[in-house]
C-alpha cells in the first residue's frame, strides 16, 4: 500500500541543505538591511552634530548590539527551533513525518497502534501580528506529541487522506470550527 500524504509544507522538495543556506541568507538580508537603515541614520545624526566622538561611538554600539541580536535570533530560528515538518503521510500502519532540522533530514515514524490520543485545536500564535491556526495533536506512547498543521487549501492540506486517517470525532470538531467561524469546510470534509 502506498502512503497518503496528509500534509504538503511550502519547502517539500526542498533540500533540507539548500533550505537552510536560503533561510541564512534571508536572516543575513533582513540583518543588513536593518544595519544599512539605522547606519544611515546614525550618519546623518553625527553629520550635523559638532561633537562626533559621542555620536560615533553611540553609532558603533547601536549597530553593533542589533546586528548581535538580530543574528542570534536568525541563528537560534534555523538551527535550534526544533524541527520543521514538510511532509506528513500515512500509509501501511505507520505515520510518517518528515522535514528539516538546520542542514539535518528528520524522519520520524510510528505505529499508529502506538497513538495515545489525537484531537483538533484551535489557537493563536504568538508574536506581533498573532493569527489563528487550526491543528490536529497526536500524542504518541513514547515519542511526545506532534501536530499536523490544517489548511483549507487542498494544495497544502490533503483533505481526503485527512478523512481517512482520523477518528469522525477530530474531523467533525475541525469542520464545527470552520463553520463557527462563518468558512467553508473543504468538499472533502464537508460531506457525509
Amino acid at each position: 500500500m502506498a502512503m497518503d500524504t496528509v500534509f504538503t509544507g511550502a519547502w517539500s522538495g526542498v533540500s533540507c541543505t539548500r533550505s537552510t543556506i536560503e533561510s541564512l541568507l534571508l536572516v543575513v538580508g533582513v540583518l543588513l538591511g536593518i544595519l544599512l537603515l539605522l547606519g544611515g541614520m546614525a550618519w546623518m545624526i553625527v553629520r550635523r552634530t559638532q561633537q562626533t566622538a559621542t555620536p560615533l561611538r553611540a553609532m558603533v554600539l547601536i549597530l553593533g548590539g542589533t546586528g548581535a541580536v538580530s543574528l542570534a535570533i536568525g541563528l537560534y530560528v534555523v538551527f535550534l527551533d526544533g524541527p520543521v515538518y514538510r511532509h506528513i503521510a500515512f500509509g501501511n500502519g505507520v505515520l510518517v513525518f518528515e522535514g528539516c532540522s538546520g542542514f539535518r533530514h528528520v524522519r520520524e515514524e510510528f505505529a499508529l497502534a502506538d497513538l495515545e490520543g489525537v484531537h483538533y485545536r484551535s489557537r493563536w500564535t504568538g508574536g506581533r501580528s498573532p493569527r489563528l491556526v487550526d491543528e490536529v495533536v497526536v500524542e504518541t506512547r513514547d515519542r511526545g506529541v506532534f501536530l499536523i498543521p490544517l489548511n483549507r487549501d487542498p494544495a497544502i492540506t490533503h483533505h481526503a487522506a485527512l478523512k481517512r486517517l482520523l477518528p469522525a470525532r477530530v474531523v467533525d470538531d475541525y469542520v464545527a470550527a470552520l463553520r463557527g467561524r462563518g468558512l467553508a469546510p473543504p468538499p472533502p470534509l464537508a460531506g457525509p
